[in-house]
């Protein structure tokens, strides 16, 4: 819930007022994946690569944030197994998906 949660706040921060920010949750047969979708400001390429870095903030990006919810969600989806991505391009806005596996019952 909390990356889900700082997904959408980061998108909505990123957006001008009125855009819709959309989310989708769609089954894979390994899990299930979540994509925050915006058209806000995107990020330039050359900060992709960093931006799950902590502190890491991108130059113009919108006022607020410490620079570590990216980082803390990529590190609670790691620990359950998962992955967090982005595509992203400047002034066309941002894709954020992450994937957690199925969880599998363990016999007793």
């Amino acid at each position: 819930m909390r990356v889900l949660t700082n997904l959408l706040a980061n998108a909505m921060n990123a957006s001008s007022s009125g855009s819709a920010v959309t989310v989708r949750a769609t089954a894979r047969a390994d899990g299930v994946a979540f994509e925050v979708v915006d058209r806000g400001v995107g990020i330039e390429s050359e900060y992709l690569s960093k931006i799950f870095e902590p502190f890491m903030r991108v130059p113009n990006a919108p006022p607020g944030g410490s620079g570590l919810g990216l980082t803390i969600s990529k590190r609670i989806v790691d620990a359950h197994g998962g992955r967090l991505t982005v595509q992203s391009q400047p002034g066309r806005g941002s894709t954020f998906t992450f994937t957690l596996p199925l969880a599998h019952e363990r016999a007793l």
